[in-house]
């Protein structure tokens, strides 16, 4: 894999960053998931494509084999760890970044989304 989806999982964000900072980069690792998606996608079909045009016995099997695989390896990646693990992560660092920034820096027009209104605390609930 050409970039390594845990550098961007364990970024701890200083004080000094803004929210502006934290939207775009919390936008960045939705981007670089779709990124990731896409390329596994592609060796996939490469691979599907390679075996059709491979000519002799022994390299078909050899290439049957390395693209079984790699096939394996990608849809495990893909299915086992992108989508259930770093998509939700992601989309919920992007989602909180988004309304923290829209709360900071309200939009002067109104075609930008309001923010989701903060949850109240379990103990805030009970009091009620």
């Amino acid at each position: 894999m050409l970039f390594d989806t845990t550098v961007l999982t364990v970024i701890k964000w200083p004080c000094s960053i803004s929210a502006g900072q934290k939207l775009l980069l919390s936008t960045l690792k939705i981007l670089f998931f779709v990124v990731v998606v896409v390329e596994g996608i592609l060796h996939l079909l490469h691979f599907c494509l390679w075996l059709c045009e491979m000519q002799d016995q022994l390299w078909i099997w050899f290439g049957r084999g390395l693209a079984a695989l790699n096939a394996i390896y990608y849809s495990l990646n893909l299915f086992g760890f992108l989508i259930p693990f770093f998509l939700p992560r992601a989309f919920e660092q992007y989602f909180h970044d988004r309304d923290r920034h829209l709360r900071e820096h309200p939009p002067k027009d109104k075609k930008h989304p309001k923010p989701l209104p903060t949850p109240a605390s379990p103990a805030a609930k009970k009091a009620e």
